[in-house]
């Protein structure tokens, strides 16, 4: 009995820490399926070997696999949702993946001047907020692949759709 009772108060608060996370930030955590994923990194080089960053990495499953796929590339993910985060921090424990590294913090305030790629799944808001920082920081030459949302200003350099249920786009953009 005091075991479940116990369970189910752990279980209560992280949901309440999830909600108010989304509250804070707009959105909830939300996974990309491994459709998504497929096609999100069969547009990065496959030669790829820069630093890539995660913002709104959620669970982890975007960073991880694209750890997996680009074994000589950094990867930095940002999560600011504790439950998700301290999730992601559990499954990089048990993977053995060394080139992922996952910081729990606010995308706005990670130096994407250090970025020479950027994946993302956020929303409509974090896209707008994100835009401006990478025009700003990004380096030349700079890449992002964006999963269902897109920029207001920036013009795709292509854009794939998902075979899933949604024909979710996924968009990239190369800064010039």
């Amino acid at each position: 009995m005091a075991f479940e009772l116990i369970l189910l108060t752990l279980s209560l608060l992280a949901m309440l820490s999830i909600v108010v996370t989304a509250l804070r930030v707009g959105i909830s955590p939300m996974p990309s399926s491994s459709r998504a994923r497929q096609v999100m990194m069969s547009m990065i080089d496959p030669h790829f070997t820069g630093t890539i960053f995660e913002p709104g990495a959620g669970w982890g499953g975007l960073a991880m696999a694209l750890a997996r796929s680009f074994p000589q590339a950094r990867i930095e993910a940002f999560e600011l949702s504790l439950v998700p985060w301290a999730f992601f921090k559990v499954r990089l424990a048990v993977s053995g993946l060394r080139n992922v590294s996952v910081h729990r913090q606010n995308f706005l305030h990670a130096d994407f001047a250090r970025a020479n790629l950027v994946t993302a799944y956020l929303f409509t808001g974090g896209m707008q907020q994100l835009e401006p920082l990478l025009k700003n920081a990004l380096p030349v030459g700079g890449v992002v692949i964006s999963h269902t949302f897109s920029f207001r200003e920036w013009k795709p350099d292509e854009t794939r759709t998902v075979d899933d249920l949604y024909r979710s786009p996924i968009y990239r953009y190369v800064k010039r």
